[in-house]
């Protein structure tokens, strides 16, 4: 009952209030969708000719949290299928959110949309459900993007893959002139190791070696827990 009401809440103040491009008629569909759970009128929003309809319906499908809509969401991914970067950014949030890994090869294109903002939601995700294998390609953002955002997230995203190989291409750009840059590799370093190190080179190089000693050669890139962001 508390959640219908709040529903019914948001719902009114969307259909009163509008505002500019999102107005009464968008609103009241946006509205519907605050309402119960629907999964049908959800996926038929998804084709929506309203972009902002698009973007609702995509974030009520994942709060449902139901991971066969994977690939239709994964689908405005596409910058072909889906002219809207919002939508696209959305959509990108909302695949990491439903955690499906089909997601992973999509996003993987997504990392390299026109729009700074999409890539940096698709570098986040990519990160989350991608793993270890996505080092590589998140190492090569982390570098090369031409985008300090989507550098930072880079960086952010390398520390939710809990990889091993992560340290390197942080530790690396702690010595960045973008002091903003040097800062969210600091950062990622931390909740990738659950350690509270000085921002230097030297500092975490020593600390890697030192756990790298420590550990059985079982595996050539172990794996650790990232702390909590």
């Amino acid at each position: 009952m508390q959640r219908l009401r709040a529903g019914i809440t948001c719902f009114c103040l969307i259909v009163i209030c509008g505002c500019r491009s999102f107005g009464p008629p968008a609103g009241y569909k946006a509205g519907q969708l605050l309402l119960p759970d629907s999964p049908t009128r959800d996926r038929a929003a998804l084709h929506d000719k309203n972009p902002d309809i698009r973007r609702w319906s995509i974030l009520s499908l994942a709060q449902q949290g139901d991971e066969r809509i994977t690939p239709e969401i994964a689908l405005h991914l596409n910058p072909s299928l889906e002219p809207s970067p919002l939508v696209r950014s959305t959509a990108a949030i909302a695949l990491m959110r439903l955690g499906d890994q089909r997601a992973v090869p999509a996003l993987d294109r997504a990392c390299s949309d026109n729009e700074p903002f999409v890539r940096a939601d698709a570098v986040l995700a990519l990160g989350a459900l991608g793993g270890p294998d996505t080092v590589p390609r998140l190492t090569g953002i982390l570098r090369d993007d031409n985008d300090i955002r989507v550098r930072r997230h880079a960086a952010r995203a390398l520390a939710l893959t809990g990889s091993r190989t992560a340290f390197e291409p942080l530790i690396e750009e702690l010595a960045n002139q973008d002091d903003s840059l040097a800062f969210e590799c600091h950062r990622a370093l931390g909740r990738l190791s659950g350690k509270d190190l000085p921002p230097v080179r030297h500092a975490w190089t020593e600390w890697v070696k030192a756990m790298d000693a420590s550990r059985p050669e079982t595996s050539s890139s172990p794996s650790v827990t990232p702390s909590a962001p």
